[in-house]
């Protein structure tokens, strides 16, 4: 009970908090995707509505884990593994831009900001990846 406990206060200021942020900027690209659809290059377009759905779905598997909502397993589990592929190829995107603007480099904001809710997101989709696969075992 005390692991439990400690795990999703952890989760919840390294997790979730940083992820509170990421959220704003998802929103953002997926406004500046729905908005541009006829104005930029589609793959632009794409790549924006993507990321912005992405870090939404991340959210809310996010908030799902950090104050222990009800929710169905599956969901949570696809919620969350969009997250991280999302945040994956923010990080990815960041690391090889040339851009001062988009440049995700090893300093502390960037660790707190993009790496440590990733972190704490793959965490929580092994266990609950190994929860669903035992009730699977035990329902059969």
């Amino acid at each position: 009970m005390f692991f439990r406990t400690l795990l999703n206060g952890l989760t919840t200021i390294l997790g979730w908090t940083p992820a509170s942020v990421l959220v704003c900027f998802a929103v953002y690209g997926l406004y500046a995707g729905l908005i541009n659809v006829v104005d930029v290059h589609w793959s632009i377009t794409i790549g924006l509505l993507f990321i912005g759905l992405g870090g939404i779905a991340g959210y809310v598997g996010m908030t799902v884990v950090a104050w222990n909502i009800r929710m169905p397993i599956k969901v949570t589990l696809s919620c969350l593994a969009s997250g991280v592929l999302t945040l994956t190829a923010v990080i990815v995107i960041g690391a090889l831009s040339e851009s001062d603007v988009l440049y995700i480099g090893l300093y502390w904001v960037d660790l707190y900001l993009f790496v440590s809710p990733l972190v704490f997101a793959i965490g929580h989709l092994i266990q609950l990846s190994l929860r669903f696969k035992n009730e699977n075992a035990v329902s059969d």
